[in-house]
């Protein structure tokens, strides 16, 4: 297992992991529910295991808004942006059209780390808002983000 990580962690540093692997802790977790039960599992694991943590050490604030009739689009998608690192500081619902979606950013914010992450993750209209704050980004999801992810196969119904 340890000679997978030789490509991409380089000789040196891969030398160190193998001479130090058995003064490390690891941990194995078992998810044994579908991943829609094990939610509150996820919202910490995966936070705590798997978030980038340049995006955690960062100042970049969001804000997702769902412009869609589709119910919880905007707290799905703040949960998987927050899995991934970001400081997502609210959802809600904003009126208006989008076609697939837009960020709307405040000074500052397109020249973060978060930024390139967020423009790499949606391909979507990027507009400069000086009503927001310093290092500020809200993300306003359309139609045609939500048929991209086909939220509507993720969406339980009873």
């Amino acid at each position: 297992k340890a000679r997978v990580l030789l490509p991409s962690m380089g000789l040196r540093p891969w030398l160190n992991f193998v001479y130090r692997r058995d003064q490390m802790i690891f941990k194995e977790e078992i998810i044994d529910e579908p991943l829609m039960d094990e939610v509150l599992f996820l919202n910490e694991v995966m936070v705590r295991d798997f978030a980038d943590s340049q995006l955690l050490n960062e100042d970049l604030r969001l804000i997702v808004f769902n412009t869609t009739e589709n119910e919880g689009l905007a707290g799905f998608v703040a949960e998987r942006l927050s899995w991934a690192g970001f400081s997502v500081m609210g959802v809600g619902v904003a009126d208006g059209q989008v076609e697939k979606c837009r960020l709307s950013y405040g000074f500052g914010s397109d020249k973060s780390y978060g930024w390139q992450v967020l423009t790499s993750l949606f391909e979507c209209e990027q507009v400069e808002d000086t009503a927001l704050a310093d290092f500020e980004v809200e993300i306003y999801i359309g139609e045609g983000l939500a048929e991209m992810i086909n939220y509507s196969g993720h969406v339980r119904t009873f």
